[in-house]
């Protein structure tokens, strides 16, 4: 079925409503060409580089997800597999080729373009259609080793800014929230008042140029033969359309890749590299999320501290061909005693950032007192609503099975209210019964009760813990294994230094 674009908006307030000039048109936008000049690299004194190995090749094929779409060679996953079975060493040896010769094949660059609106998103705008890239399972492979190696190079050689969240193993959402909430904590704790400022930027991932991108891999000195891969990988790339026409584009990391990400990281890295750690000013990364954390005795002096790190940023992006949403980006002040009143001047491109009372930050929703109850607030919404869809295929007397419907709590629901519990959670009356009101609902369609049933039946009929115990758990959990201070506490499990139990065969007699 052929995508409806019923027109696009253009900058000037114009529209074009032609589905070809306006599907161009948002491939364009996503996958722009600019002319740009090649940066010279000698590859003539390549150093000795290790190959690829079988272990390697074998892991990387184990880690692929199966049944997904194959690109424009037809060769599925599982084809793919069987070839390597046939022949593993065959198969290993061509990708050390592509190493060697720094040759990535243009058949694994080409990809078959699918637009997929999003939803509740004004569809006049380009932004509003994401862009689905199908790559060559061939390309996937070699993609996925090139990564690897690139991701252990900058890692090994911490080339990577400690304040750089996403994409790096250890350093998720939850780390990312955790020092963000420190943060916040530690200023309340000092009698301080802090703000968080969210700065959004436009189309981040597809508006890098490529030599950007090499220069950047040149001077963390990436080993010749890695560089001359990716110089080939970032080199006549060209998109498909559904009607067979070709689109050659040459900014933006690679939508759909595996090195696309690690690639992004190298340049917000830029970002942080510029601002020295500071005790009342903290700027974090989470993929292309930036937060600048500042505390101060009042409010007022946010607008002085601000000024440098905004016009910081600014040429950041500017350098790179970034650009920051005003509309999108926000600020929010977290009281110490009493209700801020006094809001600052905070500025991006000479013009002022909104103030908001939530802002969300990679799933979690902080308000000014850092209650987190707007948080549950809005979690709430959302499981009502997901509640009422499987409330039609579930009644009293037919429907799925309890069986199933408990699955789904399990599964989808209990995760969606947790999801940052180490966070948010207050053992606190107010919280609590919130999450049994949230439980509330779903426990209903799983024991198929009258709706004047008391919860603590709910719980014993459909087998399920009370979620305010849950969430206590986790904590608990989480707090023995991730506490740093196991002098203080003996209940916290330090894995640094716990006895590890030798391998077989290694007692002495």
């Amino acid at each position: 079925m052929q995508l409806r674009i019923e027109k696009i908006k253009l900058a000037n307030g114009n529209y074009i409503e032609s589905f070809r000039e306006c599907r161009n048109f948002i491939i364009k936008s996503h996958f722009p060409y600019i002319q740009r000049e090649n940066i010279e690299i000698n590859y003539e004194e390549c150093e000795e580089y290790p190959a690829f190995t079988l272990d390697e090749v074998e892991m990387c094929l184990d880690k692929m997800k199966k049944g997904k779409a194959p690109g424009e060679d037809g060769f599925t996953l599982g084809i793919i597999k069987e070839i390597y079975l046939a022949d593993p060493v065959w198969f290993v040896e061509m990708l050390n080729n592509c190493l060697n010769f720094g040759y990535f094949p243009n058949l694994w660059k080409e990809s078959r373009i699918v637009l997929i609106p999003k939803a509740n998103k004004d569809l006049s705008s380009y932004e509003s259609y994401r862009p689905i890239c199908l790559l060559a399972i061939w390309g996937k492979i070699l993609d996925k080793l090139m990564t690897q190696r690139l991701v252990n190079f900058l890692e090994t050689n911490n080339l990577l800014d400690r304040r750089q969240y996403g994409f790096r193993e250890g350093k998720g959402t939850l780390t990312a929230l955790k020092e963000v909430s420190k943060f916040v904590a530690s200023a309340k704790n000092d009698g301080l008042v802090s703000c968080m400022i969210s700065l959004d930027i436009k189309n981040a991932f597809n508006s890098i140029n490529w030599s950007d991108i090499m220069q950047l891999l040149i001077e963390c000195r990436v080993p010749l033969k890695l560089l001359k891969l990716f110089d080939s990988f970032l080199s006549e790339r060209t998109a498909i359309l559904e009607d067979g026409t070709r689109w050659e584009y040459n900014v933006g990391v690679p939508q759909g890749s595996s090195c696309g990400p690690i690639l992004w990281l190298l340049v917000a890295n830029e970002a942080l590299r510029s601002f020295n750690e500071n005790e009342n000013v903290l700027v974090q990364a989470f993929a292309d999320d930036f937060v600048i954390l500042l505390k101060a005795t009042a409010s007022y002096k946010f607008s002085d501290m601000s000024k440098d790190i905004m016009l910081q940023f600014e040429q950041w992006a500017n350098t790179y061909n970034l650009k920051f949403s005003k509309s999108k980006s926000k600020y929010i002040m977290f009281k110490v005693r009493k209700n801020i009143t006094h809001f600052p001047g905070i500025y991006l491109y000479e013009k002022r950032i909104s103030y908001t009372n939530e802002l969300k930050y990679l799933g979690i929703i902080f308000d000014p007192g850092l209650t987190f109850m707007t948080h549950l607030n809005r979690v709430q919404e959302k499981i009502i609503k997901i509640n009422e869809k499987l409330r039609r295929i579930i009644r009293a007397t037919w429907g799925i099975r309890p069986e199933m419907s408990k699955e789904i709590y399990l599964t989808i629901l209990e995760r969606i209210i947790l999801y940052g519990v180490e966070i948010w959670y207050k053992d606190k009356v107010k919280m609590n019964m919130k999450l049994l009101q949230m439980q509330r609902y779903p426990l209903l369609s799983i024991t198929r009760t009258y709706k004047t049933t008391s919860n603590e039946a709910l719980q014993v009929l459909s087998g399920c813990i009370p979620l305010d115990l849950k969430a206590q758990m986790l904590v608990e959990i989480d707090s023995k294994i991730r506490g740093v201070d196991s002098f203080s506490d003996p209940s916290v499990i330090d894995f640094e230094k716990e006895e590890k139990i030798p391998p077989l065969g290694s007692y002495e007699n």
